[in-house]
């Protein structure tokens, strides 16, 4: 067993907004740097902890869609017997069999499309749901590079200090050393 300690060093650099900090990202893994050894942190990650559960939060979107599922397939059923008997009666006339046939026929669909569809197009969702898929946070966010290796820091540190969206009076630098075992 290997008993060195080699020192974990992060270099850090605040970004304005995380569009700018995925872009340093994206800039350290074109340089070789993993990405696991990267972490984002920032005021929108705090307030998405701070959220309710994520369970509770979808469960919630869930009832939300089952409901216009039934709205959309009930409007979608109208909707397609309108057609359907319009349909209907213009091929087979009314009282016909196919007419018959046309309007169960587009009733059934007319519901299925709109059970479908509904839901997709309209359901709400909260804040934190919202949160969840963003693009874009309005709140500086920190990106932070690991690592043992002496070169990556550096590179890390260049890379860093080049790249777009900086806040000046918060540049990269060696922010904490830690001792671990491998």
């Amino acid at each position: 067993m290997d008993t060195r300690r080699r020192e974990t060093e992060a270099v850090s650099a605040t970004f304005r907004n995380l569009e700018h900090a995925r872009a340093a990202m994206t800039e350290l893994e074109r340089a070789g740097i993993d990405g696991g050894a990267m972490s984002l942190s920032g005021a929108a990650d705090r307030a998405l902890r701070a959220a309710p559960d994520v369970r509770q939060r979808d469960a919630g979107v869930a009832r939300d869609w089952v409901k216009l599922s039934v709205f959309g397939g009930a409007a979608g059923m109208v909707l397609g017997a309108l057609v359907g008997g319009v349909i209907g009666h213009l091929m087979f006339g009314a009282g016909e069999r196919g007419f018959w046939i046309t309007l169960l026929g587009m009733t059934l669909f007319g519901a299925a499309i709109g059970a479908l569809v509904t839901p997709s197009a309209t359901v709400p969702t909260t804040p934190q749901y919202d949160r969840t898929f963003q693009d874009d946070v309005a709140e500086t966010v920190r990106l932070t590079v690991q690592s043992t290796n002496r070169d990556t820091q550096r590179k890390a540190a260049e890379l860093l200090a080049k790249a777009d969206g900086v806040v000046p009076e918060r540049r990269p630098g060696i922010r904490e050393r830690r001792r671990t075992s491998i």
